[in-house]
């Protein structure tokens, strides 16, 4: 078998199809394995992708990682699972340059136990504070001028939603903003995004809104499973402060920063083009830049200065 038929090239040869760069890989203990059935034998495109090697290793370290592509937001999936955003904790600030409905604004966000009560929720800016809440027909911010909804709602009864309540002296009074269970919402809101129809979801306000949009935020996620078409891992090291996300936008409509200082997780497996990878453990740093494609298509562009994957299984498919 030459050199340009052995397990490697064809496992490289499948990385350049995953968008995949990495100035540094180190591997230990690594060997290859037959696929279920033997044989070892050589192919490129699909044939390689059923016919090559395991690849196994104890670990892989890699450095200078970079990697992008699309993200399954736009479809409809039962397989969602956030558990680790069920004891979010932190606060996110946005800042809205001449908003039209309520002047320069500054939004502040607290986020306990998973949840963002909109009674805590602080709209600040020149006149009467606003204030924001979720009602049946969806997320809305009281304003000077009246409500404007940010999100609308395609059924009321969507999980993890507690509606506003009316003051029953005052029938016009909002005696509680309501509130929002962050995985129930998620998870039943990404289940449904495909079925979404117009006039539902962000509204053409909070879409212009988005591009005048600073934000910043420091999140501690929860440990747990977290998943979604083609991918699980499990999330630990909450108590040692692991998993922590930053956030920060100069404008969120043009893209959104993602840092994770000390990502630290198990059970990986993950779904790429012609393989299915697994491990037992992985950790490093991590961040992401996240944004909309020219027809509105969530994309992301990885990047990890350092990560390294333990019991790592690299199986064709």
């Amino acid at each position: 078998m030459g050199p340009s038929d052995s397990p490697l090239s064809t496992w490289a040869a499948l990385a350049g199809r995953w968008g995949l760069r990495a100035g540094r890989v180190l591997l230990a203990g690594a060997r290859f394995e037959p696929p279920d059935g033997g044989g070892t034998g050589a192919g490129t495109g699909a044939e390689a992708a059923d016919t090559a090697a395991a690849l196994v290793a104890d670990a892989v370290e890699l450095g200078d990682l970079a990697v992008q592509g699309g993200l399954p937001l736009t479809t409809a999936c039962a397989d969602w699972t956030l558990a680790p955003l069920a004891t979010l904790a932190g606060t996110l600030h946005a800042r809205i340059t001449d908003a039209h409905w309520l002047f320069d604004a500054d939004v502040t966000v607290p986020v306990r136990d998973g949840a963002v009560d909109f009674d805590d929720v602080a709209v600040a800016h020149v006149g009467p504070d606003s204030r924001m809440g979720v009602s049946r027909l969806g997320i809305y911010v009281d304003a000077p001028n009246g409500r404007t909804y940010l999100f609308q709602f395609e059924q009321p009864t969507l999980a993890g939603v507690q509606l506003e309540q009316r003051s029953s002296l005052l029938g016009a009074w909002v005696a509680d903003r309501g509130r929002l269970a962050l995985q129930p919402f998620a998870e039943s809101l990404l289940r449904q995004t495909a079925r979404l129809r117009a006039g539902h979801g962000p509204t053409e306000q909070a879409r212009q809104l988005l591009g005048r949009t600073a934000l910043r935020g420091d999140l501690q996620l929860g440990d747990g499973e977290l998943g979604g078409p083609g991918l699980r891992l499990r999330l630990t090291g909450r108590g040692e402060g692991h998993n922590a996300v930053g956030l920060q936008a100069q404008a969120v409509g043009q893209g959104l920063s993602v840092t994770l200082a000390h990502l630290r997780a198990a059970d990986l497996a993950l779904d790429l083009p012609g393989a299915r990878l697994s491990a037992t453990a992985l950790h490093g740093r991590l961040s992401a830049r996240v944004h909309l494609a020219a027809d509105g298509a969530p994309q992301v562009s990885l990047q990890a200065a350092e990560l390294r994957l333990e019991g790592v299984v690299l199986t064709p498919r």
